[in-house]
Protein backbone atom coordinates (compact mmCIF):
# COMPACT_ATOMS: atom_id res chain seq x y z
CA UNK A 1 0.00 0.00 0.00
CA UNK A 2 2.75 2.39 0.75
CA UNK A 3 5.34 0.85 -1.57
CA UNK A 4 7.78 -0.16 0.62
CA UNK A 5 8.84 -3.72 -0.31
CA UNK A 6 8.79 -6.81 2.29
CA UNK A 7 12.56 -7.76 3.03
CA UNK A 8 12.66 -10.24 5.63
CA UNK A 9 16.52 -9.56 6.94
CA UNK A 10 14.83 -5.63 6.95
CA UNK A 11 12.07 -6.23 9.13
CA UNK A 12 14.13 -8.66 10.96
CA UNK A 13 16.79 -5.78 11.78
CA UNK A 14 13.81 -3.47 13.42
CA UNK A 15 12.44 -6.23 15.99
CA UNK A 16 12.08 -4.01 19.00
CA UNK A 17 10.86 -1.43 18.07
CA UNK A 18 7.53 -0.23 18.18
CA UNK A 19 5.17 -0.35 14.70
CA UNK A 20 5.44 3.14 14.29
CA UNK A 21 9.07 3.48 14.85
CA UNK A 22 9.34 0.37 12.09
CA UNK A 23 6.92 2.05 9.65
CA UNK A 24 8.84 5.92 9.94
CA UNK A 25 11.98 4.12 9.29
CA UNK A 26 10.63 2.37 6.21
CA UNK A 27 8.80 5.75 4.94
CA UNK A 28 12.24 7.33 5.26
CA UNK A 29 14.68 4.71 3.83
CA UNK A 30 11.79 4.07 0.79
CA UNK A 31 9.75 7.58 0.26
CA UNK A 32 12.41 10.04 1.21
CA UNK A 33 11.37 13.65 1.99
CA UNK A 34 7.54 11.89 3.09
CA UNK A 35 5.39 14.17 4.39
CA UNK A 36 4.54 12.83 7.93
CA UNK A 37 1.46 15.83 7.86
CA UNK A 38 0.14 13.04 5.23
CA UNK A 39 0.54 10.14 6.89
CA UNK A 40 -0.99 8.54 10.43
CA UNK A 41 1.22 6.37 11.23
CA UNK A 42 -0.48 5.42 14.39
CA UNK A 43 -3.69 4.09 12.22
CA UNK A 44 -0.91 2.17 9.43
CA UNK A 45 0.70 0.87 12.31
CA UNK A 46 -2.94 -0.90 13.40
CA UNK A 47 -3.40 -1.36 9.83
CA UNK A 48 -0.16 -3.33 9.70
CA UNK A 49 -0.78 -5.31 12.86
CA UNK A 50 -4.08 -6.40 11.83
CA UNK A 51 -2.47 -7.74 8.72
CA UNK A 52 0.29 -9.75 10.86
CA UNK A 53 -2.66 -11.04 13.22
CA UNK A 54 -4.22 -12.40 10.22
CA UNK A 55 -1.50 -13.86 9.04
CA UNK A 56 -0.02 -15.21 13.06
CA UNK A 57 -3.63 -17.03 13.68
CA UNK A 58 -2.60 -19.81 11.25
CA UNK A 59 1.09 -19.73 11.45
CA UNK A 60 2.28 -18.70 14.31
CA UNK A 61 4.86 -20.71 16.34
CA UNK A 62 6.92 -19.91 19.00
CA UNK A 63 11.03 -20.93 18.90
CA UNK A 64 12.15 -24.74 19.75
CA UNK A 65 12.45 -24.77 23.46
CA UNK A 66 10.26 -22.35 24.53
CA UNK A 67 7.00 -24.24 25.54
CA UNK A 68 9.17 -26.64 27.20
CA UNK A 69 11.35 -24.15 29.21
CA UNK A 70 7.55 -22.19 30.36
CA UNK A 71 6.37 -25.92 31.12
CA UNK A 72 9.55 -26.49 33.64
CA UNK A 73 9.09 -23.13 35.05
CA UNK A 74 5.53 -23.53 35.64
CA UNK A 75 5.94 -27.09 37.40
CA UNK A 76 8.79 -25.42 39.42
CA UNK A 77 6.23 -22.66 40.80
CA UNK A 78 8.56 -19.89 39.03
CA UNK A 79 6.31 -17.32 37.87
CA UNK A 80 6.62 -16.23 34.06
CA UNK A 81 5.77 -13.17 31.85
CA UNK A 82 6.12 -11.60 28.78
CA UNK A 83 7.61 -8.09 28.10
CA UNK A 84 7.22 -6.53 24.86
CA UNK A 85 7.11 -3.54 22.61
CA UNK A 86 4.07 -4.63 20.68
CA UNK A 87 0.58 -3.26 21.98
CA UNK A 88 -1.37 -5.44 24.19
CA UNK A 89 -3.72 -6.51 21.40
CA UNK A 90 -0.74 -8.10 19.03
CA UNK A 91 1.18 -9.68 22.42
CA UNK A 92 -1.67 -11.30 23.66
CA UNK A 93 -3.25 -12.79 20.48
CA UNK A 94 0.34 -13.62 19.38
CA UNK A 95 1.31 -15.92 22.55
CA UNK A 96 -2.32 -17.37 22.51
CA UNK A 97 -1.86 -18.43 19.20
CA UNK A 98 1.51 -20.16 19.72
CA UNK A 99 0.13 -21.61 22.80
CA UNK A 100 1.82 -20.14 25.93
CA UNK A 101 -0.56 -18.19 27.21
CA UNK A 102 -1.81 -20.74 29.89
CA UNK A 103 2.37 -20.67 30.85
CA UNK A 104 2.16 -17.01 31.27
CA UNK A 105 1.77 -15.57 34.78
CA UNK A 106 1.65 -11.95 33.21
CA UNK A 107 1.53 -10.24 29.47
CA UNK A 108 3.15 -6.96 29.56
CA UNK A 109 3.08 -4.70 26.74
CA UNK A 110 3.81 -1.01 25.86
CA UNK A 111 0.62 0.12 26.65
CA UNK A 112 1.03 -0.40 29.85
CA UNK A 113 3.89 2.10 30.24
CA UNK A 114 4.47 5.78 29.29
CA UNK A 115 8.04 5.36 27.52
CA UNK A 116 8.42 1.83 25.09
CA UNK A 117 11.82 -0.14 25.32
CA UNK A 118 14.47 0.89 25.48
CA UNK A 119 13.37 2.39 28.47
CA UNK A 120 13.13 -0.13 31.49
CA UNK A 121 9.80 1.02 33.10
CA UNK A 122 8.87 -1.76 31.34
CA UNK A 123 10.53 -4.43 33.22
CA UNK A 124 10.70 -2.56 36.32
CA UNK A 125 6.42 -2.82 35.93
CA UNK A 126 6.75 -6.27 34.81
CA UNK A 127 9.10 -7.18 38.02
CA UNK A 128 6.43 -5.59 39.81
CA UNK A 129 3.88 -7.38 38.66
CA UNK A 130 5.78 -10.86 39.13
CA UNK A 131 6.37 -10.00 42.74
CA UNK A 132 10.14 -10.07 42.25
CA UNK A 133 13.09 -7.78 42.40
CA UNK A 134 14.57 -7.15 39.20
CA UNK A 135 17.96 -8.95 40.27
CA UNK A 136 15.44 -12.05 40.63
CA UNK A 137 13.97 -12.07 37.61
CA UNK A 138 15.96 -13.29 34.23
CA UNK A 139 15.20 -11.63 30.82
CA UNK A 140 15.22 -13.66 27.65
CA UNK A 141 15.61 -11.36 24.89
CA UNK A 142 16.15 -10.82 21.40
CA UNK A 143 16.68 -7.23 20.60
CA UNK A 144 19.47 -5.03 21.23
CA UNK A 145 16.04 -3.11 22.28
CA UNK A 146 15.08 -5.44 24.62
CA UNK A 147 18.32 -5.89 26.03
CA UNK A 148 18.88 -2.23 26.45
CA UNK A 149 15.99 -2.23 28.94
CA UNK A 150 16.56 -5.24 30.58
CA UNK A 151 19.68 -4.04 31.33
CA UNK A 152 18.78 -0.37 32.44
CA UNK A 153 16.58 -1.93 34.66
CA UNK A 154 19.36 -4.32 36.46
CA UNK A 155 17.78 -7.20 35.11
CA UNK A 156 19.88 -10.21 34.50
CA UNK A 157 19.70 -10.96 30.75
CA UNK A 158 20.17 -13.45 28.03
CA UNK A 159 20.18 -12.90 24.46
CA UNK A 160 19.12 -15.24 22.07
CA UNK A 161 20.05 -15.57 18.21
CA UNK A 162 16.76 -15.20 16.42
CA UNK A 163 16.82 -12.03 14.81
CA UNK A 164 20.25 -9.99 15.29
CA UNK A 165 23.51 -11.64 14.74
CA UNK A 166 25.89 -12.00 17.98
CA UNK A 167 27.79 -8.78 17.36
CA UNK A 168 24.74 -6.74 17.83
CA UNK A 169 23.85 -8.10 20.39
CA UNK A 170 27.18 -8.20 22.40
CA UNK A 171 26.98 -4.09 23.29
CA UNK A 172 23.31 -3.14 22.82
CA UNK A 173 23.74 -0.57 25.58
Amino acid sequence: ELGVPYEIEEIRRLVGRTAPEILMELLNKYSPGWDPAKFDLNALAQRKNDLYLQIARTSLASYDGVKTGLEWLRARGIRAAVVSNAKNREVTAAVTFAGLKPLLDEIVSRDEVPIPKPNPAIYLHAAALLEATPEECIAIEDSPTGLEAALLAKIPTVAVLTNFPRRVLESPV
